[in-house]
């Protein structure tokens, strides 16, 4: 399945360039961005009201992931996926020792107690880490998006 990137020259997105980590990071960045807006995380109130600098890191950490998924589908070449997923992981790994510190080693004493969606914040961002990390021991050119017109350059053989 295809679709045509809407007017951006030589991006169209393709299913099947998508492997299973990628879908893995996009789904666990999207949940992790409804569980920062939507899910209680200390009291009464969402990730969003409730961290302050953190809730940043937190959303770009879900951005991240869903760029992954679409730069992964959208490009022939493996390289924008690549630096996409790269970054993911760095930025899910600081993201993933922030809510450590958050969550279980310093929750606020003051917003009451630790909600679910904290916990699931946690878990989706080793997810996300976990996955980008398997995206990228996985990376490479498909077959199918090879072309057939490139040549083999070879080294001489010294004497």
């Amino acid at each position: 399945m295809r679709h045509d990137g809407g007017g951006i020259p030589g991006v169209s997105f393709a299913v099947g360039r998508v492997r299973a980590p990628e879908w893995l990071v996009g789904v666990a960045s999207l949940a992790l961005a409804l569980d920062l807006f939507l899910m209680s995380w200390y009291g009464a109130g969402d990730g969003w009201r409730t961290l302050t600098l953190l809730r940043f890191l937190v959303a770009v950490c879900a951005l991240g992931g869903v760029a992954v998924l679409w730069l992964q589908g959208a490009f022939r070449a493996p390289a924008p996926a690549v630096c996409a997923t790269s970054i993911e992981l760095v930025i899910s790994l600081l993201t993933l020792a922030a809510l450590i510190v958050r969550v279980l080693l310093a929750p606020p004493a003051a917003a009451g107690t630790t909600r679910a969606g904290a916990y699931a914040a946690l878990a989706l961002c080793a997810a996300i880490a976990l996955f980008a990390y398997r995206s990228l021991r996985l990376d490479g050119i498909r077959d199918v998006d090879c072309t057939s017109g490139l040549t083999e350059l070879t080294l001489p053989e010294a004497d």
